[in-house]
């Protein structure tokens, strides 16, 4: 008996029973769609964070206080190996347009700095402002496309109004839109794509505000960042955050795997349930075959391949369920990010406002990697073929004379 009539006979058996087949087939879909789509989820953030992080450079040290001053930015500026002190003021406002108001964060930073932040200034369109008092913004990807999929409601050259609040004063600003940003995606300090970009002097009028809440160092090299953070602890404790850019890099890259690892587990506890369902099926359909195994092994049908055939229609469900599953979670992984975004983006408080838009959510690319397909798949074949070891082995041990006389 060859293997491809064993294959040829396998698939008959299960076209024969096609909705069981297709049930079957369809916990296997399930559960590989998971494993696809929820780990695609963690490395495409993972990607976009520490591509960011990157960006900003290995000689790049974040500080981050509730009150960091002037007199902060000139001593840090005076310790060995710095290179530049970056100030950055940050708060939160509400656009209004027409009856829709967009929340957004404002980030007062000079030029040079928002170059540093960023990496690479990527701009839709206009240019960046200059490093003037004037109250000129650089709006955010999803500050100006607040809804998904949507025209561009905040345009180079428009006018935007304000409202801030600081401490226990609201105020309202008016702005001069000089550019929008393109797209950039998840962040580890900030998010650009949520974000109002002024100049840093603009900011301190603005707010009557004289302290920053981060500061951005770069260094003269690579090698002087873990001396200047050691100096900044000796100079600070613990009042203040201090981590280097390769530090965040490290743990975000580990929370991402650890935060991988437990969505992929529990995606694979429906490979689990998927396999005892399997294994039910298969010992009913072997039960229900019992006429048909006897007659097989009567016509010269050796122990081996009735187990074999057994094995094969496992291995074959697998086989499906993992292509299906697979092309099924590539496609979900890439819808989960804009319901996210766009669920995200819903602020219920901003009602009282008007339209209440806040896109408060992160953007970033899905990204599904060959190890996860191939885990994905093996997961799948495995547990189908290890589901099906029982019945196959209970099919092969069958006496031929009772099972022909099976009723």
């Amino acid at each position: 008996m060859r293997i491809s009539d064993i294959f040829k006979i396998s698939l008959k058996v299960l076209s024969s029973r096609k909705v069981r087949s297709i049930l079957t087939i369809l916990s296997i879909v399930v559960g590989v769609a998971a494993i696809v789509a929820l780990i695609s989820q963690t490395t495409g953030v993972g990607e976009s964070i520490t591509s960011t992080l990157q960006r900003m450079g290995p000689d790049t040290v974040i500080v981050m206080g509730s009150r960091l001053t002037d007199v902060d930015v000139a001593t840090i500026s005076s310790l060995s190996g710095i290179k530049s002190v970056i100030p950055i003021i940050s708060t939160r406002g509400n656009i209004y347009l027409g009856s829709e108001t967009i929340s957004a964060t404002i980030i007062g930073i000079n030029e040079y700095g928002l170059e540093q932040l960023l990496g690479t200034v990527n701009l839709l369109e206009g240019m960046v402002y200059p490093s003037i008092a004037a109250p000129l913004a650089l709006v955010g990807y999803q500050v100006a496309f607040p809804q998904p999929a949507q025209q561009q409601e905040i345009l180079t050259g428009q006018t935007l109004y304000l409202q801030i609040q600081e401490g226990q004063r609201a105020m309202r600003v008016s702005m001069q839109v000089i550019g929008v940003l393109a797209e950039y995606g998840a962040s580890a300090f900030i998010q650009p794509d949520t974000s109002i970009f002024i100049p840093l002097q603009a900011a301190q009028t603005i707010l009557n505000r004289k302290w920053y809440n981060m500061l951005v160092i770069k260094t003269i090299n690579v090698d002087e960042v873990n001396n200047v953070v050691d100096m900044l602890r000796n100079l600070y404790g613990n009042s203040l955050n201090i981590l280097s850019a390769q530090q965040i890099t490290q743990t975000f890259q580990s929370i991402i795997g650890q935060i991988s690892l437990l969505l992929g587990g529990i995606a694979a506890i429906s490979l689990i349930v998927a396999s005892l369902g399997i294994l039910n099926i298969m010992l009913i359909t072997v039960i229900e075959r019992t006429k048909e195994i006897g007659t097989l092994k009567a016509i010269g049908f050796k122990n081996k391949h009735i187990l074999l055939q057994i094995l094969i229609e496992g291995f074959l469900i697998g086989i499906i369920g993992a292509g299906i599953g697979i092309i099924s979670g590539s496609a979900i992984s890439y819808l989960i990010p804009t319901i996210f975004t766009f669920r995200m983006g819903r602020n219920p408080q901003a009602g009282r406002f008007g339209g209440g838009i806040e896109t408060g959510g992160i953007s970033y690319t899905p990204i599904i990697t060959p190890e996860t397909i191939i885990i994905a798949f093996a997961l799948a074949v495995t547990v189908s073929m290890i589901s099906s070891l029982y019945p196959a082995w209970r099919a092969s041990k069958m006496d031929p004379i009772k099972a022909l006389r099976y009723e």
